[in-house]
């Protein structure tokens, strides 16, 4: 855990512009999350300029947790109106998740490649890495990241601890049916071990 940073998270969301103007997850898990009484700083963005701003604002704001909503693939996170490769992702936001984590909720997204562009470095790499490695329904990734914020922040918790996230995690992907791909950082290259959840 970080002196510097703040257990709050930080949450961008880009969807669909036909979507636009709906209740959408990021603004649910927001609320959420104030319940808890966190402080969660929430941008609905369209491009990848407005992510790149969105990768200073997010090393200025202390937020500990990284929270992506949008959609994507194997390849690429898919913003309203652009795709960001996860080569540009890495230079966007690696320098700046040394000791955070970073949650996504976009299909399919959480993949090795991935975890390589942001691991590459042991001083600059983040705690974890982890979201759904195949395509995965909008209230499917909602309600499990609801769940997984709540057990997590629950009676004022300060520090979200790798195993507790694996743990909650492999319990809820086994209740709704999903699969995960938790990625933790190691000493030695790559830098990070994978798990696969639900285990078993």
């Amino acid at each position: 855990m970080s002196s510097q940073t703040t257990p709050d998270v930080f949450i961008i969301e880009s969807g669909e512009l036909a979507d636009e103007g709906r209740h959408s997850e990021g603004e649910a898990l927001r609320g959420i999350l104030r319940m808890m009484g966190r402080k969660p700083k929430y941008t609905y963005i369209r491009t990848a300029r407005e992510l790149q701003a969105m990768s200073r604002q997010f090393e200025r704001s202390r937020c500990r947790y990284l929270h992506i909503s949008c959609h994507g693939n194997e390849h690429a996170f898919e913003l309203t109106l652009e795709t960001v490769s996860f080569t540009q992702f890495g230079k966007m936001f690696g320098p700046f998740l040394k000791n955070r984590r970073v949650f996504l909720s976009a299909c399919s997204v959480a993949q090795p490649k991935l975890a390589r562009e942001l691991f590459k470095k042991y001083h600059s790499a983040p705690y974890s890495v982890t979201g759904p490695c195949e395509d995965i329904g909008l209230s499917d990734a909602a309600v499990t990241w609801a769940s997984v914020y709540n057990l997590l922040f629950r009676d004022g918790a300060e520090a979200i601890k790798g195993k507790h996230l694996r743990d909650y995690l492999n319990q809820l992907c086994k209740l709704n049916g999903v699969r995960y791909v938790h990625f933790g950082r190691i000493t030695s290259k790559p830098y990070y071990k994978d798990f696969e959840l639900p285990l078993g």
